[in-house]
C-alpha cells in the first residue's frame, strides 16, 4: 500500500492525492457471512490469516476499492457496501504516511517495521518534529530526505530501525522473538513492549527499566 501511495502521488495532483482516505479492515473468520461482496478478494491462503483476514479500503469521494494481499485483485463497492461491511467487519481509517515513511520504501527486510502501525505512527510524529516553523517546501523536503539518510536500519538476527531525534536521543524499535513490537530508549535506559491483543485489535505497552535487564 506505501508503494501505491508513491504511485498515486506521481499521477496526482497534491489535492487528488488528500482526497484518498485509506482504511485498514479485518474480518474474523467465524464472523465472515457466507455471501459477501468482498469474498473474491480475500486472501484465504495467506498463512497469517489463521483467525482474521485483513483487507484495505481506498474511498475517494463516493467511489470504495477494497484489497487484500492476494495479488491482482480488488473489487469496487458502494457506501451502502462499506457500510453493510461495518456490521462484521472492523474498520478503521488510517493515517496517510508521511514523507519520511515514503522515502524509507527501499529498506529491505526493515519494512515489517516501516510498515507496522506501531511503526508508521512513530515515523510519522518523528517527520513532524521538523516540519513546524517557517521551513519552505523545499527547506522541509530536504530536511526529511536527510533524516531518511540518518535513520539506520540493520539485518542481523532481527531487523531494527534506529531513529535520531532533535534532542539527542535515539530509538532502536525491533520485533522481538515473540512477535511483539520493542522499542529502546538510549537517553531513558528503558524499554517498551507492545503486546498485542488479537480480539480488539489494540496494544497495550509494557515499560522496563533498561538498566535492571
Amino acid at each position: 500500500m506505501y508503494y501505491s501511495r508513491l504511485l498515486l502521488q506521481k499521477v496526482l495532483t497534491e489535492e487528488e492525492y488528500r482526497k484518498i482516505k485509506r482504511y485498514d479492515c479485518f474480518v474474523n473468520k467465524d464472523k465472515l457471512p457466507k455471501e459477501t461482496k468482498i469474498s473474491n478478494i480475500l486472501d484465504f491462503s495467506n498463512g497469517e490469516n489463521e483467525k482474521k483476514i485483513r483487507f484495505c479500503l481506498l474511498k475517494q469521494g463516493q467511489n470504495v476499492y477494497a484489497f487484500s494481499t492476494k495479488p491482482r485483485t480488488y473489487e469496487k463497492l458502494t457506501i451502502q457496501d462499506m457500510e453493510e461491511l461495518q456490521q462484521y467487519a472492523s474498520i478503521s481509517k488510517a493515517q496517510i504516511p508521511s514523507e519520511l515513511v515514503l522515502k524509507l520504501c527501499d529498506r529491505g527486510n526493515a519494512l515489517p517495521l516501516i510498515f507496522h502501525p506501531l511503526g508508521s505512527q512513530m515515523l510519522n510524529e518523528r517527520a513532524v518534529l521538523i516540519e513546524g516553523g517557517n521551513l519552505t517546501q523545499a527547506e522541509k523536503e530536504e530536511r526529511i530526505d536527510k533524516l531518511s539518510k540518518e535513520i539506520k536500519t540493520t539485518d542481523g538476527e532481527v531487523t531494527s530501525i534506529t531513529i535520531p531525534y532533535p534532542d539527542g536521543e535515539e530509538k532502536f524499535i525491533y520485533i522481538d522473538k515473540n512477535n511483539e513490537f520493542v522499542i529502546k530508549s538510549k537517553k531513558n535506559k528503558t524499554e517498551t513492549i507492545y503486546h498485542y491483543n488479537e480480539d480488539s485489535d489494540t496494544f497495550t505497552k509494557e515499560e522496563i527499566g533498561g538498566e535492571e535487564r
